[in-house]
């Protein structure tokens, strides 16, 4: 990444400041949590102890990260040594049907992993409506055109999460 990053650190969470960005993303493999300061210097402090504290989570939640890990193993065993038939069309139908499958469980299993960030940012500030409010901010920062793409893919619709959050809310607050 080019843009210039600094380390700072808010609500005893350590993080990578990103100038001229509007990110705000867990780095799986860097083990690092990128926060743009478009959102550092334009949120309320409430949103960004929220949106922080769930971020947090996938940082500290080993569990997308042992099924990313899972995965990418099981491909290297399905291009290595499994499924050679004798045409290559079927092999290679085979081959794209199974990363497929792969693809929809690493979906499923991150899609769960936002409802379970949400519910430890939430234990964590007291406070759904700041998380709600930040994810809404935050929402209104990405393209439409990521969202489109991306954002379906490994997070869950916003209806469905803020019904979650005030499930959580009541049940446990």
């Amino acid at each position: 990444m080019s843009k210039k990053q600094i380390e700072m650190e808010l609500f005893g969470i350590n993080f990578s400041k990103c100038e001229n960005s509007n990110i705000c993303e867990y780095l799986l493999f860097k083990n690092k949590i990128l926060v743009g300061d478009e959102i550092l210097t334009s949120f309320p402090k409430n949103e960004i102890k929220a949106i922080l504290f769930h971020e947090r989570f996938h940082q500290i939640d080993k569990t997308f990260t042992l099924i990313v890990v899972i995965s990418l193993v099981l491909l290297i065993i399905i291009f290595a040594f499994l499924i050679k038939f004798n045409s290559i069309v079927v092999t290679i139908i085979c081959r794209l049907a199974l990363i497929l499958l792969l693809t929809i469980i690493i979906m499923l299993f991150k899609r769960n992993e936002e409802y379970k960030a949400d519910k430890y940012s939430i234990s964590q500030c007291n406070s759904a409506e700041s998380l709600i409010n930040g994810i809404t901010r935050y929402s209104k920062l990405q393209s439409k055109k990521y969202r489109k793409l991306f954002g379906w893919i490994t997070h869950p619709s916003h209806e469905n999460r803020f019904k979650k959050i005030r499930e959580y809310k009541e049940n446990y607050l």
